[in-house]
């Protein structure tokens, strides 16, 4: 999700679970590498399976090394 003004972008990335729609963590920051390895790290640290669905995005590509499944799975 996008939030701010064309000048100054911020970005609001996060990670749910798919039957409650409840959200289980969230980072705020720029569309880069370091954003989306702090997702990883703090979706990790759950314990729990997970997996992605996304855009294509390349830094969340990279940062949790998967195969782009699409945005069939988003709701």
């Amino acid at each position: 999700a996008f939030f701010s003004n064309k000048k100054s972008k911020h970005w609001l990335k996060y990670a749910y679970e798919r039957s409650s729609v409840e959200m289980v963590a969230f980072v705020c920051g720029d569309r880069n590498t370091i954003t989306a390895q702090k997702l990883k790290d703090r979706i990790e640290n759950l314990n729990i399976t997970y997996f992605i669905a996304s855009d294509r995005w390349k830094r969340i590509i990279k940062a949790f090394k998967f195969t782009l499944l699409g945005k069939f799975h988003t709701i």
